[in-house]
């Protein structure tokens, strides 16, 4: 028997990404810390949690590059928010300024410079830093985010270029945070809301999805910047 969901629109399967960032945040509650999951395949699973620093930062660092390689492409697509080297190396700066600045005492011991080097390498011993005692938990073949054009139409790839304290906000602060999902499963999932197929909620054919989980997130977005990637 196969069961189909009410009121959903089914289509191939695709990532359901949310990354929530508050829109204020206190100055003690910025903090680096030795992460003990790198996963840095951003994809789709049934649902996934990523707080840390570093799985943000190579988010975000994944994103700005591969909008770079589309960006410098003879292909037909070119992205709406253009990205060049010059453009990755100061994001890079600016992440490497604010870590120095929140781990004044040391108490991350791998840097952002190091995760760049591990995302740029082959990345085939599980190795973080070159040294025994800093290891990715779980080997990975690449490290990528889906669909990674699917911020480009959002403002968040400016953001992540030219607004140092969203930067310093997403990143650095554990209260964002990006969910990992599939709309296969239960679509997006944001905190103290939950997953967008647990709501019933209902289409106009002149405003879209409206009702429940939606109606939700309108609230939810009054203290947070909220950015959904699907596919």
């Amino acid at each position: 028997m196969k069961k189909i969901r009410k009121n959903i629109f089914e289509t191939n399967s695709s990532s359901t990404h949310a990354l929530v960032i508050p829109k204020k945040v206190k100055e003690e509650e910025y903090s680096v810390y030795d992460s003990l999951n790198h996963d840095y395949c951003f994809g789709r699973e049934e649902c996934r949690l990523v707080e840390d620093w570093d799985e943000k930062f190579a988010y975000a660092y994944i994103i700005l590059k591969t909008t770079m390689e589309w960006t410098e492409s003879n292909e037909f697509w070119k992205p709406n928010h253009k990205v060049y080297k010059e453009d990755l190396d100061k994001f890079i700066g600016i992440v490497n300024s604010i870590f120095y600045q929140i781990n004044e005492n040391n108490n991350c011991h791998f840097t952002p410079d190091d995760l760049v080097k591990y995302l740029e390498s082959e990345r085939n011993d599980g190795n973080i830093t070159g040294e025994d005692s800093f290891y990715i938990i779980m080997e990975r073949n690449d490290c990528y985010v889906d669909h990674a054009n699917g911020l480009d139409d959002t403002d968040f790839i400016d953001k992540l270029l030219n607004d140092y304290e969203f930067v310093r906000r997403f990143i650095f602060n554990k209260d964002s945070y990006i969910t990992i999902g599939g709309d296969e499963y239960r679509g997006y999932n944001i905190k103290t809301i939950g997953f967008e197929y647990d709501y019933e909620y209902s289409y106009d054919e002149n405003y879209g999805i409206n009702g429940g989980f939606w109606d939700e997130l309108e609230k939810y977005k009054e203290k947070n910047d909220v950015y959904l990637k699907g596919n």
